[in-house]
């Protein structure tokens, strides 16, 4: 799940994702459901940064890729979180904090915990 801000940085989106894995020996294919269109360009973005070719005929050779692209979700959602805070500081420096702004808070610190789990789980699937 990630949380993110739309496009007029108003109202939030939540993508609740599912990623179903099916291998043979000679290929591996994923399906990811619920996903943002912006996960099939950073998947392909990590997959074009490959050193080397993958070997389909491992069973996990698509998981390392796709998480990179899941974390790198993760940190644009946090990003634009963070720049809405950034913004709203910017403008109202001299206005004690007001409840869009706590709000804003709230939602970062959320997605900044998100984005640690799903490191730690990259972490343990690559060990």
């Amino acid at each position: 799940m990630v949380k993110t801000l739309d496009q007029t940085n108003k109202t939030y989106m939540w993508y609740e994702m599912n990623y179903f894995s099916q291998w043979s020996s000679s290929r591996c294919t994923v399906l990811c459901t619920g996903a943002p269109d912006l996960l099939r360009t950073l998947l392909a973005e990590s997959l074009s940064g490959q050193r080397e070719a993958l070997n389909f005929s491992d069973a996990y050779s698509m998981h390392v890729p796709l998480m990179d692209g899941i974390i790198a979700l993760y940190d644009k959602s946090v990003w634009t979180l963070r720049d809405s805070i950034r913004h709203v500081e910017k403008v109202f420096h001299s206005i004690p904090p007001t409840t869009a702004m706590t709000a804003l808070a709230h939602n970062l610190l959320h997605s900044i915990a998100l984005s640690q789990h799903k490191r730690a789980s990259s972490r343990n699937l690559t060990s």
